[in-house]
């Protein structure tokens, strides 16, 4: 999933579909490492920049606390600015 940030100037990236796809043995596992990748945009020039600087995730989801333990997490579904509406269908 992509998301750009409301101003334009970011790119929100995740590494997950949804976690029944991920996890499905037919079409996964996918990924260990999942999280949120935050991306600067440059209008500018028409390029994308990392905002780690090894290209690492911006918000690490391969530990997260669960009801039943700690696991990897897909993340699918971003959405930071609550001014934004969402409509039905939109993600």
């Amino acid at each position: 999933m992509m998301r750009p940030s409301h101003d334009d100037k970011r790119l929100y990236v995740t590494n997950s579909v949804l976690s029944t796809l991920d996890d499905d043995p037919e079409f996964g596992p996918r990924n260990e490492d999942y999280g949120i990748y935050l991306l600067d945009v440059d209008t500018a020039e028409g390029g994308l920049t990392h905002a780690t600087e090894d290209g690492s995730a911006w918000t690490d989801f391969t530990a997260v606390q669960k009801a039943n333990g700690t696991g990897p997490a897909g993340p699918h579904m971003i959405l930071f600015d609550p001014s934004v509406p969402i409509e039905v269908g939109h993600h």
